[in-house]
C-alpha cells in the first residue's frame, strides 16, 4: 500500500501539542497507538529537551513507530542525550558530551523527568540509539538538519543498512578531529546531518557594507 507522508518537526517534550497535532491530522487512537489507514507519519528527531512530557513525548512516538504507522530519524537532541549519558573510555569518569553547567541547562527537563528511574534513563537512550540518521523513502528524502549527498554516501558505507550509529562509534562521532583534515570523518558527516552546516561570516567590517548598501 502506498501511504501520504506527515513530516513531524522538532516535538521537544510537547506530548499534548503531537497528540492534538495527529488528530488534526486524522489519526485515531486504537489499540493503545495512534493509527490512519492511509498515512505515514515521519519525525525528523528532537523529541526530548524543553517541554513539559519528555517521557510521554518519546513513549508516544516510540508506540507509534514500534506499530509500523510512523518512521523516525535521529536528532542533534537525541545525539546529544546519548553522548551525555555515555562513559568516554578514553577519559575515565567524563562523558562524551561533557557535564557542563551549559550541557545540563540544555538537557534539565529530560533530566529532570529521567532522574529517578536509571532503567527508564537508559531504555530511552538505547531508543535513541536506534533511530536512523537518515532516511531514504520513494521519492523522498529525510534526515533532521542537511541533506548532505558526499557526507551520506559516506556514511553509508560506515554505518550499514540500518544507518544507526553504534555505541563505539559515538566516540568517534562525538570527537573533533585534532588537525584541519579535507576528507570525511564520523564527527564531521554526522555533525552535517544533524546541525547542518557552518560557514564563517565575513569580518564586521564587511557584513555592515553589504546590510547598509542601497540596492541599484
Amino acid at each position: 500500500m502506498t501511504y501520504a507522508h506527515d513530516i513531524i518537526g522538532d516535538v521537544h517534550g510537547q506530548a499534548d501539542k503531537l497528540e492534538a497535532l495527529l488528530r488534526h491530522l486524522g489519526y485515531r487512537l486504537s489499540g493503545g497507538t495512534w493509527r490512519h489507514s492511509s498515512r505515514l507519519a515521519v519525525f525528523v528527531g528532537d523529541f526530548v529537551d524543553r517541554g513539559p512530557d519528555q517521557r510521554r513525548t518519546v513513549d508516544l512516538a516510540r508506540r507509534i513507530v514500534d506499530a509500523g504507522t510512523a518512521l523516525a530519524t535521529m536528532g542533534n537532541h537525541e545525539f546529544n542525550a546519548i553522548a551525555w549519558h555515555t562513559p568516554d573510555p578514553q577519559r575515565p569518569g567524563e562523558f562524551l558530551r561533557p557535564h557542563t553547567d551549559r550541557h545540563a541547562r540544555q538537557h534539565a527537563a529530560f533530566l529532570q523527568e529521567v532522574a529517578s528511574d536509571p532503567a527508564l534513563h537508559e531504555k530511552i537512550i538505547d531508543w535513541c540509539l536506534s533511530l536512523p540518521l537518515w532516511l531514504e523513502l520513494p521519492g523522498l528524502h529525510v534526515v533532521h538538519a542537511c541533506w548532505h549527498a558526499a557526507s551520506v554516501t559516506w556514511l553509508a558505507e560506515q554505518l550499514g543498512p540500518g544507518r544507526r550509529l553504534t555505541r563505539e562509534q559515538m566516540v568517534a562521532a562525538t570527537a573533533p578531529p585534532e588537525e584541519a583534515d579535507h576528507g570525511p570523518t564520523l564527527f564531521t558527516a554526522v555533525e552535517c546531518l544533524l546541525k547542518g552546516l557552518e560557514v564563517d561570516l565575513p569580518p564586521a567590517s564587511d557584513r555592515a557594507y553589504y546590510v547598509n548598501r542601497t540596492p541599484t
